[in-house]
Order: C-alpha cells, then structure tokens, then sequence
C-alpha cells in the first residue's frame, strides 16, 4: 500500500508523518532540473510560483560535487586557492569573503575542502 512506504506512524497517537509527499518530488525535480540546465523561469511557470525567489529558497538542493564544479567551470580548475587567481583579482575575492558571515565562511570552507 503507497501509505506505507509515504506515511511513518509517530508516538502517542499523533498524525502519521509524510516521508516521501509531494514537495520532496517537486524537490526532487527542480533541483535535477536546474543542476541539468533549465531556465529558472521556466521552472517558476512549472512549478507555478509567483517568485522566482520561493523556487530558489525552498526547492534546490544541489549537491556539493555540482557546487564545485560549477565553481570550478566558471573559475578554472583551482578556483578556491588565492595562488590560483589572476593579480589583482584576490582583493576583490576577499572583500567577497569578508562580507560574508561566520557561519557562510564556514559552509564555504567546508565545500573547498572536499
């Protein structure tokens, strides 16, 4: 039965919890979507949101390989290591950098080193 494998039954009675429903499809198919390529905008028609911003926030998910791949593409192989940067353009990084928060800092730091 499809309750079984989409519901999980929780203590004292309380309502069944979703584990697979339809968010984590839609979830599911964004994030494939935009990983393989497809224009935002049409994603937003599709999914039938009035902001492109609610698309963004709550249904990609992109894994971290794909993260770093498209940093790598977009700035060459080596894209994290200052060494690696053309002159001048290390200043613009940090100031990139120093605006971000600690907690950003540490989420970046953590996606340049795997």
């Amino acid at each position: 039965m499809i309750a079984d494998t989409t519901r999980r039954e929780r203590p004292h009675g309380a309502r069944a919890a979703s584990v697979i429903d339809w968010h984590c499809l839609r979830t599911t198919f964004v994030t494939r979507a935009l990983c393989g390529g497809m224009r935002i905008e049409d994603l937003q028609t599709i999914t039938g949101h009035r902001l492109v911003e609610t698309v963004w926030k709550h249904y990609y998910r992109p894994p971290t390989a794909h993260i770093r791949d498209a940093m790598e593409k977009a700035m060459g192989n080596g894209a994290h290591s200052p060494a690696a940067l053309p002159a001048g353009d290390g200043d613009k990084l940090g100031a990139i950098v120093a605006g971000l928060s600690a907690t950003e800092r540490k989420r970046l730091a953590a996606l340049l080193a795997k």
